[in-house]
């Protein structure tokens, strides 16, 4: 799991290695622009990768003859791999998701969701299914989750401390033109290079790996084909 720090103790740290470790945690004026280069390297981080560690899923029920839920706190509806209702005591697969025009013509057809999406239409965000359902459902959206507050000292950071420090680091030694800033650069680089190695979902599969998938034999023309 990420390490996870607060703003607070990341900017005390960022005074002291940019050489204002003599004011200690209390920077006067360079506060609120230190905390700017943290929450802009955090939002970073976070945006430019999906990090598994932050995949999610939260379950909730929809009602008979609805339509439309709230969609799920805490969630971010942009990074949304897919929504599954329970039906019989089984998880169905994902829903398709998109809502036509046409569609609406036939909203209040009363049935199992088979499609879903994110609308704006009552001025909060939320989940709309289609057909409207004909009895109790509940939902499983899978997704992940959203990046968290982050402008007070007690706020803690949502991605890896460590990745989202060195980035200010570099961006903040770039600001006050100090000399060794590629060097900061070089480690964010490599540190972020490692752990989205290790976040990737593994793609190729070896004969030796524990859940590996066995190898058929190939046909011999003539004796089996």
């Amino acid at each position: 799991m990420p390490r996870s720090r607060t703003l607070g103790d990341l900017r005390s740290d960022l005074s002291a290695r940019l050489g204002f470790g003599a004011q200690g945690g209390n920077v006067g004026p360079l506060a609120p622009i230190l905390n700017s280069i943290l929450y802009s390297s955090q939002v970073l981080v976070y945006e430019e990768f999906n990090w598994r560690y932050l995949d999610t899923y939260v379950d909730g029920t929809i009602g008979a003859s609805q339509t439309n839920v709230d969609f799920p706190a805490g969630m971010n509806p942009e990074r949304i791999e897919g929504v599954s209702v329970k039906y019989s005591n089984v998880w169905l697969p994902f829903l398709a998701r998109g809502i036509t025009p046409e569609m609406y013509t036939s909203q209040d057809r009363e049935g199992v969701p088979t499609f879903w999406d994110i609308n704006q239409a009552s001025g909060t965000t939320q989940l709309e299914f289609w057909p409207q359902t004909d009895t109790s459902y509940t939902y499983r959206v899978f997704g992940t989750v959203a990046l968290g507050d982050f402008y007070q000292d007690g706020h803690y950071t949502t991605v890896d401390a460590d990745v989202v420090f060195l980035h200010a680091l570099m961006t903040a030694k770039a600001h006050y033109k100090q000399q060794d800033a590629p060097i900061y650069e070089g480690q964010w680089a490599r540190l972020e290079a490692n752990l989205k190695n290790r976040s990737r979902v593994k793609h190729v599969y070896r004969p030796n790996s524990k859940n590996a998938i066995p190898i058929p034999k190939p046909l011999v023309v003539g004796r089996d084909v």
